[in-house]
């Protein structure tokens, strides 16, 4: 009996693994892969809100205040955050950073991050607000891949009183919640919840399966 289940495993298993490969590669072929320490991949500034459908309920408007080490204020405003869907059914992940009037220093970078397991492009809507970004970067860090917009460049700061044009992170995810991270960052530095993708409930089963069929393997061997 013993054989005939190892059997059946071995047979099983090869199967599982030819399905997660499959639904992951299709899943990551649904848009271009944003490398690390790479810029955008699209053309910027030809973004538009056009084609796309805000998510219901996915819209947040969320106050930020920059602090410095000491807890001096260095910066505040609001920073609103939004989810919209592509024809195709991917989800594109939008934010507008707005500066209060009262400062004092400007915000040199928005960082996004939760993004370790999606193909993302960049993009801003331009004409939507005072101020584009300068260029963008996806690292490596931490728990997570960060989406970085780079507002270092003297004309792109994000002054006080100041808005940003929309940025777009644009995603081969379909299901999203409330609980990533968005940092604004200069002399002082705000953390915020925002959106973040997460994976379809089919990857997270397919690999479930894979790992409880390996487990009765290592229990037999061990008897």
């Amino acid at each position: 009996m013993l054989i005939r289940n190892n059997a059946s495993s071995n047979r099983l298993l090869p199967v599982a693994i030819s399905v997660m490969v499959g639904f992951l590669v299709s899943a990551q072929a649904r848009a271009t892969i944003l490398l690390p320490h790479s810029g955008p991949t699209v053309t910027p500034g030809t973004a538009s809100f056009a084609g796309l459908t805000a998510v219901a309920g996915a819209d947040e408007t969320i106050p930020f205040t920059g602090l410095d080490i000491f807890n001096a204020v260095k910066f505040a405003g609001t920073l609103e955050s939004k989810v919209y869907r592509e024809a195709s059914g991917t989800l594109d992940f939008a934010y507008q950073v707005n500066a209060d009037a009262t400062g004092p220093d400007s915000i040199h970078g928005v960082s996004v991050s939760s993004y370790s397991n999606f193909s993302t492009d960049v993009d801003w809507i331009a004409g939507t607000g005072a101020v584009t970004y300068g260029s963008a970067d996806r690292l490596a860090a931490g728990n997570g891949d960060t989406v970085s917009f780079d507002y270092s460049a003297g004309a792109n700061a994000i002054a006080p009183g100041d808005s940003a044009d929309w940025i777009l992170i644009k995603t081969n995810a379909v299901f999203f919640n409330n609980l990533g991270n968005t940092s604004l960052i200069d002399g002082g530095t705000a953390n915020l919840q925002t959106f973040q993708p997460v994976p379809e409930p089919a990857s997270i089963g397919l690999l479930v399966l894979g790992a409880g069929m390996l487990l009765p393997r290592r229990s037999r061997r061990r008897t």
